[in-house]
Parts: structure tokens; C-alpha cells; sequence
């Protein structure tokens, strides 16, 4: 972890802002460059990753397309509450397969271009990883059910709730009656 003083006299922040202007993420980039790596293996890696998109430059491109599908899939994380309904959870997971979705459709069209060329051990590997994900039947059925799901899922209109109350008329519990479209 560089310690501040390093941070100041490098301008790092400079570097966060220029980057962040471009691509956004400006917490995760500054640290990032405020944990430097001293791995060979690893900063070898990373280089090959950054000399690809440097070489290909539709690649990073569509690679910033994909990062905030990607970011949005990995905020996804459902905690069910006491009392809560199914269908709360059911309308978050259709959320969460509909990024799922997009970030591997999304993948793979960027690869679709120059996939082949990428010399990256990183980038090969997520390439062949989001070409076996959408080459698995699973998935190919998900993606093909997954556009009538949502479509009922978004056509909730209205729900009818039936609220229980105690001897002083305060509610003290909720139950789902019906959904409409």
C-alpha cells in the first residue's frame, strides 16, 4: 500500500481522475494504483491484459460497455428479510439472470471481433470462459426463457396486500393476496 505521502508526490490523483474521467470506478481505480503489486508473474499479466487493448482498441471499447453490466451483476446479492415475500425475491433473481444474460451475451460479441487475435492469458480466459457459458444448454434455455419471464415479471400492474392489525387497530403483520397485471 503506498502510503500517502507517495500517493501525493507520484500525483496519483491525477492519474485516478484521468482514468476515472474515461471509464468511471474512481474509488476502485485509485485502489488499485494505491496497492501496487510487486508480483512479476502478476504485473506480467496485467501488462499483457493492458497491451491487447491497447492493441485493440474496439476491444476496450466494448469492453467499457460491458463494466457496468459487470459492476451491476456483482452489486446482485439477496438477503432474504423476515416476512418478505417470494415474489420480492423472484423479481430481484429475474434482475440478476437478465444482467447474467448481458454480461455473457455482451462478452461474447466483444470477443466476436478480435477474440481470436488477443494474446493476453487474461483475456483468452475470459473469452473461452463466456463462450462455454453460452455454449451450455442451460444457459441457452435461460436465455431463451428468460425474455418472456421479464416480460410478465415487468407487466405487474398492481398487488393486493392484506394487512392484519391488533386490538388497537396497528398493523402487526402483511401477507400478499394477489398479483395483477
Amino acid at each position: 500500500q503506498l502510503p500517502a505521502e507517495v500517493a501525493t508526490d507520484l500525483d496519483l490523483d491525477r492519474t485516478v481522475n484521468a482514468l476515472a474521467g474515461t471509464f468511471g470506478y474512481r474509488g476502485a481505480i485509485g485502489d488499485i494504483l494505491r496497492a501496487l503489486c510487486t508480483d512479476p508473474v502478476v504485473i506480467a499479466y496485467r501488462q499483457d491484459v493492458l497491451a491487447d487493448l491497447l492493441d485493440f482498441p474496439d476491444l476496450a471499447e466494448a469492453l467499457a460497455d460491458v463494466l457496468p453490466k459487470l459492476q451491476e451483476l456483482a452489486n446482485f446479492a439477496f438477503a432474504a428479510r423476515p416476512g418478505q415475500s417470494s415474489l420480492y425475491e423472484v423479481v430481484w433473481r429475474v434482475g440478476q439472470l437478465e444482467a447474467y444474460v448481458e454480461v455473457v451475451e455482451g462478452l461474447n460479441s466483444m470477443f466476436a471481433e478480435v477474440g481470436r487475435r488477443v494474446r493476453a492469458v487474461g483475456l483468452i480466459a475470459l473469452r473461452d470462459r463466456a463462450a462455454t457459458i453460452a455454449a451450455d444448454k442451460t444457459y441457452q434455455q435461460l436465455a431463451a426463457e428468460l425474455p418472456a419471464l421479464i416480460k410478465q415479471v415487468r407487466g405487474i400492474a398492481s398487488i393486493t396486500i392484506g394487512v392484519n392489525l391488533d386490538e388497537q387497530l396497528r398493523p402487526v403483520e402483511a401477507t400478499l393476496i394477489a398479483v395483477h397485471d
